[in-house]
């Protein structure tokens, strides 16, 4: 979504450097940048845990608060006890 938004803003840049000042435009997709990485980290995490396939599976989990972070499904548990 940033990539059309900065392509968006693009024509824009030129007349932002001639009025504003020649490295604002610079300055500006970097922070964009900078922020979106930061954002990229509140992201939850799914690694070794099971991805839903389908909208029931997903609406199962919230359903029985599997969504919660940290939290594995129930035959994962299973699995990782025998």
């Amino acid at each position: 979504m940033m990539g059309r938004v900065g392509s968006l803003a693009a024509p824009f840049m030129r007349e932002a450097a001639n009025n504003v000042h020649i490295s604002f435009p610079l300055a500006l997709f970097g922070t964009l940048s900078l922020i979106c990485c930061v954002l990229t980290l509140l992201l939850p995490e799914t690694k070794d845990s099971q991805l839903a396939d389908m909208l029931s599976q997903v609406e199962d989990r919230k359903r029985n608060g599997l969504l919660v972070h940290g939290m594995k499904a129930e035959n994962e548990e299973e699995e990782e006890g025998n």
